[in-house]
């Protein structure tokens, strides 16, 4: 109330940022006291809470509107801030749609780092089909995919920026891709976690996990009762 009570602080984007910070930090210090509470009286107060994973479609139409809301002030606002958000959106899409939550190793109890790439390279089958809202199968296009997820890789690590309308474009030609459901035939959804084992250092591999998304035996289940 005294930030908004200052005439300084009274233009709405300020204030809208700061109260926005404000509101989900009173969320997650809700959210705590209510696990302690739970845990301390041996009750379950949960309620709602506040979801803090971003889904790929989230993080993909955050790439649009930064570039749309930022004056050209300064194009650092806009154009290198999609590129990250880009590969983000990419890499969480794939994740999403092989339905794999994690790949951990179960003796050290720690994540198993591998490379975007490998996830990408499992689709690139005949049994993976993009599907569209009218129920049309089309070909995914997974070297496209690749190409653009090398492109976002090559800005990051060597720092060499890009044209706005290239950015622009990139983004513009991946909307399929994201906002279409990707689908599996059975037999190749069912190797899914074994194709990822594979993948995985030889000698890590004994130790290794791969943690499904309920949504992975929620498909399995649904082809099989369409088998029936």
């Amino acid at each position: 109330i005294q930030k908004y009570n200052n005439d300084m602080l009274k233009d709405r984007n300020v204030f809208g940022g700061f109260a926005s910070f404000l509101h989900l930090l009173l969320c997650h210090i809700e959210e705590f006291t209510i696990k302690v509470a739970t845990v301390k009286e041996k009750k379950n107060y949960s309620r709602t809470y506040s979801r803090k994973k971003l889904s790929a479609k989230e993080v993909f139409d955050l790439a649009k509107r930064i570039s749309r809301s930022q004056t050209y002030t300064n194009e650092m606002t806009h154009i290198y801030e999609s590129i990250f958000f880009i590969r983000q959106a990419i890499e969480l899409k794939v994740l999403e749609s092989l339905c794999v939550k994690a790949v951990i190793n179960k003796k050290h109890s720690r994540p198993i780092k591998i490379s975007p790439d490998v996830f990408i390279g499992i689709l690139d089958n005949n049994a993976v089909k993009l599907r569209d809202i009218d129920g049309v199968d089309s070909v995914l296009d997974v070297k496209f995919i690749k190409k653009v997820h090398y492109w976002t890789n090559a800005f990051i690590h060597s720092g060499y920026g890009y044209w706005f309308w290239e950015v622009e474009l990139v983004r513009i030609a991946l909307q399929d891709f994201m906002y279409y459901n990707i689908e599996f035939d059975l037999d190749y959804l069912k190797l899914i976690p074994e194709k990822i084992l594979q993948c995985i250092k030889e000698e890590e591999r004994l130790d290794a996990e791969v943690i499904m998304s309920k949504q992975y035996y929620h498909l399995i289940n649904d082809w099989e009762v369409k088998k029936l």
